[in-house]
C-alpha cells in the first residue's frame, strides 16, 4: 500500500487521490506522519518529486500556449481546469518549504502569568492614579 500511495503521490502530489488510490482517507494517511519517521522521510521526497514534476507539467503548459500536454499514458496531465489548483499547490508548497527553514524559537508562545499580572497591575495603577489626578480640583488662574 505504501509504494502505491507514495508513487502516486511522487506522480502527482496530489494527497487525496493518493489516499483514495489504497482505499483510504486523507485523514488516515496522515496519522503516520506524526508516529512513523520514515514514513515522513518518504512522504516528504514523494511530495517534493510531486511538486517538482508539477512545475514541468505547468512550464509545458505554459510553453504550449495554454494547450493540454498528454502524460506518458496519453491521458491529460495537464489541462486549463488544472491550473488553479496546481498553482495554489505549488505555493503552499513553497510557503511550507520556507517556514521548515526558519529556526524555532525557544520559550513559550505566550507570556508567563507573572508577566500578565504586572502589565495588569500596572495598568491598573495608572489608571488609578489618573482617577485621583482628575478629582483635584484646578485652579483657574485669572478668575
Amino acid at each position: 500500500m505504501r509504494d502505491i500511495f507514495f508513487g502516486r503521490l511522487a506522480a502527482s502530489g496530489d494527497v487525496a487521490a493518493s489516499a483514495a488510490a489504497i482505499g483510504l482517507t486523507v485523514a488516515q494517511v496522515r496519522h503516520p506522519l506524526r508516529t512513523d519517521a520514515a514514513f515522513a522521510r518518504q512522504w516528504e521526497e514523494a511530495t517534493r518529486a510531486g511538486y517538482r514534476l508539477l512545475e514541468t507539467r505547468l512550464v509545458g503548459y505554459l510553453l504550449a500556449g495554454g494547450e493540454a500536454q498528454r502524460g506518458p499514458d496519453g491521458t491529460p496531465s495537464l489541462g486549463s481546469a488544472d491550473w488553479d489548483r496546481a498553482i495554489k499547490l505549488l505555493a503552499l508548497d513553497r510557503a511550507g518549504r520556507a517556514d521548515r527553514g526558519r529556526a524555532k524559537t525557544s520559550g513559550p508562545d505566550a507570556a508567563s502569568r507573572d508577566d500578565t499580572d504586572r502589565v495588569i497591575l500596572g495598568k491598573l495603577a495608572a489608571f488609578a492614579a489618573g482617577k485621583r489626578a482628575a478629582a483635584v480640583p484646578i485652579e483657574v488662574v485669572g478668575a
